[in-house]
């Protein structure tokens, strides 16, 4: 009788929850002005590849917007739609020993809220009950206050990246559409936006050597046409 040869098949499926993880957006979402119609054919042209190729490797500066709000006698809850201005972070950078001009092209600033922070030590009662908001529904968080003057300061000092520790950058819901960050910087400028850090060890190493400059690694999935990757990030002080 002859042998029934069947074919084998080895399917891969690369699957994260990326609500719950660490990663680079990068901009497969908007940018160059591809359509829907354009991803239904192929994700790949803007996806994260791009930068897994080459990486993300430079400068960067921690703005602990956390850690002086909680100087200042602030009581935030980083799970509500709190707004940081721009004109806060000039006082957390100026806090923190610095000025506008120590930020320099290429410069990949990460920013921190307390999201992480407080989401590792609230009760349990709170993280079940806001668990269960965020099946349902994307949820209100703790973010920058989208503006005309941070575009500007983005912009002119040549930015390379943004990462935060709040689960959207900006703050939700966006609260100025006209100046939507995720729009400006990934659609307009190609800009990746690093959401969920976690920077708790990195801050307490800032500040006990009172420096928050250092160099930052990032190296994202080479995954073709994917939208996002953890971020895999090292910094080195």
């Amino acid at each position: 009788m002859p042998i029934k040869k069947n074919k084998l098949v080895y399917k891969h499926k690369l699957h994260f929850e990326n609500p719950n993880s660490l990663w680079f957006l990068l901009f497969k979402l908007y940018y160059m002005g591809r359509t829907a119609a354009q991803f239904a054919e192929s994700s790949v042209p803007n996806g994260i590849q791009h930068i897994a190729n080459k990486c993300i490797a430079g400068r960067a500066i921690l703005v602990d917007w956390y850690k002086w709000a909680q100087k200042n006698g602030r009581v935030v809850d980083a799970m509500t739609a709190h707004s940081v201005p721009f004109t806060e972070l000039l006082e957390v950078i100026q806090d923190q020993g610095l000025s506008t001009d120590d930020f320099r092209t290429g410069d990949i600033i990460l920013f921190r809220f307390g999201y992480i922070s407080q989401y590792g030590n609230m009760p349990e009662e709170k993280r079940a009950r806001l668990d269960e908001v965020y099946k349902r529904q994307k949820p209100q968080n703790i973010g920058i206050e989208p503006s005309e003057e941070l575009l500007r300061f983005l912009w002119e000092k040549r930015i390379a990246a943004v990462a935060a520790d709040s689960r959207s950058f900006e703050v939700w819901p966006c609260t100025e559409i006209e100046w939507h960050l995720h729009e400006w910087l990934l659609a307009g400028w190609g800009m990746p936006i690093g959401e969920l850090f976690d920077l708790e060890e990195l801050s307490i190493a800032c500040d006990a050597a009172s420096r928050y400059t250092f160099f930052l690694t990032s190296s994202p999935m080479n995954a073709p046409g994917a939208v996002a990757s953890p971020s895999n990030a090292i910094a080195l002080l």
